[in-house]
């Protein structure tokens, strides 16, 4: 099971992959990836959090963790912009989906979101 700072340094290292200009939000060639990373960005700032909660909880997977987040009263914030991102995740990853520029803004404001409530 990782731990808080674990998930603290795993979330820095995809947040600072997110920042190379390869990966900016008009860059909508690499739109899959940029979705991906935003979204394991969030996964690691939700699993910290569920580390330092009571109870100190850890997801075992994706279903798990929406479990998780409802266990925890504090996370009930950033609940439906995970949501947003997993939906997004999923289409990225196997749908194939194309984002646009617009699609990608809304994503990184989710991300945004849950870094506001978290970090």
């Amino acid at each position: 099971m990782s731990t808080k700072a674990n998930h603290i340094k795993q979330y820095y290292e995809n947040k600072k992959l997110l920042s190379e200009p390869i990966f900016q939000p008009s860059a909508t060639e690499y739109g899959d990836w940029i979705v991906t990373i935003a979204f394991y960005c969030a996964v690691h700032l939700i699993e910290k959090a569920l580390a330092q909660s009571p109870g100190r909880l850890h997801s075992p997977h994706h279903f798990g963790r929406f479990e998780n987040i409802r266990k925890v009263r504090t996370l009930n914030k950033v609940a439906a912009d995970y949501q947003t991102l997993y939906i997004q995740s999923i289409r990225s990853r196997y749908k194939c989906h194309n984002f646009g520029a617009d699609d990608i803004m809304g994503v990184l404001d989710c991300l945004t979101a849950i870094e506001a409530e978290i970090a």
